[in-house]
């Protein structure tokens, strides 16, 4: 334009303003290494180790690698090569194993033994996880191991993957593992930790898994009280006490073996309350007294044959079928051993429990520790102990 060629001419922009995803990420890094010390790190910063450079992932030969034979599971695994072996060194005895190899997976517990339903289901989920295998294109978490000498190594924690990736290519075969550097110093804590989460073991199990790795628990710790304790197992406080109880008598923990599918954690829950209610904290031998007879009505109740260890011995139960003849006002109310005289119902908060009560059959309703078919009307504890069930139970359907 005319009067305009003295005039300088300002371009706002140009293409070095111009801002692309690596300049973004440029000024990003440079902001942060201003705000960062020499050192590489900020005063704030909190290195925690992910134990990413302390395992290695690495194709081992599947000969190679053994189960932990302390592992928890009731799943005891061989080869077709060494069943002879195997069979030879236990003769005489009725023993649980599974017979293992590509394409080959057998229960050969004898079908009498209390371990054989529970060891076929596991047999089944083998199955369908090595399918699983198969069409996903392998593992996506690693079975995890670590040099337990020579070429040898030894599971920590991935136990049914490992059988369900035996039963997919074999023993002859190669895998992929993530090989620890050095040996774990808590494989127990580890494995209890893994199973716990995932609600895969049954509850003797559970209760074997719980002992070891308590045991560890309180070696890497000093003096550690029950909060500590339950921090480090990742456990809460009321399954905390419950395994802690359960674990100290070996009789129960027979019998939930012995009684694994009849015998859960529910079914054990309100058995634990009626003893602990009448027995001091500490008496094993009282606790297990009164546990005896309730666990083996848990399997008289299931059509199941009592094991022997839960029978109790006639000499051991007239001298105090005696003195409690004897003493007749001496048990408390609510206590083993006293008769009821009145038909009593607990107290019942819910005002749905109450309507489904009055209003609806609940005789047609499974609930668990009522055998509708087996109730003599005429027996008041009996009777008493079937209305404290029934309500329960309603006030259950209430919570859910």
């Amino acid at each position: 334009m005319p009067g305009d060629e003295g005039k300088k001419v300002q371009i706002r922009g140009g293409r070095s303003n111009i801002r692309t995803g690596a300049s973004k990420l440029q000024l990003a890094r440079q902001q942060v290494d201003e705000q960062t010390s020499p050192d590489g790190q900020t005063p704030d910063d909190v290195i925690i180790s992910t134990g990413a450079k302390d395992a290695v992932n690495d194709d081992l030969a599947i000969s190679t690698v053994s189960p932990d034979p302390t592992n928890s599971r009731d799943f005891p695994v061989v080869k077709p090569s060494g069943e002879e072996a195997f069979l030879n060194a236990n003769q005489g005895n009725d023993v649980a194993y599974v017979l293992l190899d590509k394409g080959v997976i057998i229960n050969k517990t004898p079908k009498g033994h209390h371990l054989y339903h529970h060891i076929q289901s596991q047999v089944d989920e083998v199955i369908a996880l090595s399918a699983q295998i198969e069409s996903g294109g392998g593992l996506y978490q690693p079975i995890e191991v670590y040099r337990a000498g020579g070429v040898d190594y030894r599971i920590v924690y991935g136990h049914r993957r490992f059988y369900s990736v035996v039963y997919l290519v074999g023993w002859d075969s190669v895998w992929s593992f993530k090989v620890l550097r050095k040996i774990p110093e808590s494989p127990k804590l580890r494995q209890f930790v893994e199973n716990n989460s995932h609600l895969k073991l049954a509850l003797h199990e559970k209760l074997r898994a719980f002992i070891f790795a308590l045991e560890e628990a309180k070696s890497k710790l000093d003096k550690p009280n029950s909060s500590e304790l339950m921090k480090l197992m990742g456990v809460p406080r009321n399954s905390f006490y419950r395994y802690m109880k359960l674990a100290s008598s070996q009789l129960v923990i027979d019998a939930i073996q012995h009684g694994v599918g009849i015998i859960s954690d529910r079914k054990l829950t309100p058995l634990l309350k009626q003893v602990e209610a009448n027995h001091d904290e500490g008496d094993i031998e009282g606790f297990e007294a009164a546990m005896r007879p309730l666990l083996a009505q848990c399997f008289i109740e299931a059509g199941r044959e009592v094991p022997e260890f839960l029978k109790v011995p006639p000499a051991v139960i007239d001298p105090e079928q005696t003195l409690a003849d004897k003493n007749p006002e001496r048990p408390q109310p609510g206590k083993r051993g006293r008769r009821a005289t009145s038909y009593t119902a607990p107290r019942i908060k819910s005002s749905i429990a109450v309507r489904t009560l009055l209003t609806q059959d609940v005789t047609k309703m499974e609930i668990e520790g009522v055998e509708w078919g087996s109730i003599d009307w005429e027996d008041k504890e009996q009777v008493n102990h079937c209305l404290t069930e029934v309500i329960k139970h309603l006030e259950s359907l209430r919570e859910e």
